[in-house]
């Protein structure tokens, strides 16, 4: 089950807000959120203007949009891990929170595989779909992606060897 944050912040100004680029890409993306959504595959949650009203995430709004503010709010606020490939965010969130808390997407990738949610074969379709959403994903992700996988398949044949010796 995924977790989604329904933002009531109607206007929060930030300095680098930008408007979402409709490309076809994003228009499926939305398509199956909102799929996935309408099949309650998603908990709801509201995040309030006194979420963001402690200093240093206010101090943060002229450098993150209000979607990693929140992010980064709520992930605080429930005691979790904020995921987030934006390195801006990702710089912000470590300063506010536990480094440990603080995710990629190839660490949400490695522990899937880790857990068995996911397995090895399942990683190739993943990339390929990355690639087809996130045109810089190849230069950018995928090196992590795969060695996300590799470590985590290093520590399941480990942690087998311990249960196993």
């Amino acid at each position: 089950m995924l977790i989604i944050i329904s933002n009531k912040i109607s206007r929060l100004p930030t300095k680098n807000y930008k408007p979402i680029n409709k490309t076809p890409e994003t228009e499926e993306l939305i398509k199956r959120l909102m799929k996935e959504q309408k099949n309650n595959n998603f908990i709801s949650h509201e995040l309030t203007v006194e979420d963001l009203q402690q200093m240093e995430i206010l101090k943060l709004r002229k450098n993150l949009g209000k979607g990693e503010l929140s992010s980064i709010a709520f992930a605080m606020r429930i005691r979790q891990a904020f995921i987030t490939d934006d390195q801006p965010a990702r710089r912000h969130a470590q300063q506010l929170m536990s480094p440990q808390l603080v995710q990629t997407t190839p660490h949400l990738l490695g522990w899937l595989i880790f857990t068995n949610k996911l397995n090895e074969l399942d990683v190739e379709p993943i990339i390929k779909e990355c690639r087809e959403y996130q045109k810089s994903f190849d230069r950018i992700l995928k090196p992590y992606f795969e060695d996300a996988c590799k470590e985590a398949l290093r520590c399941k044949l480990y942690d087998r060897m311990l249960q196993t010796s």
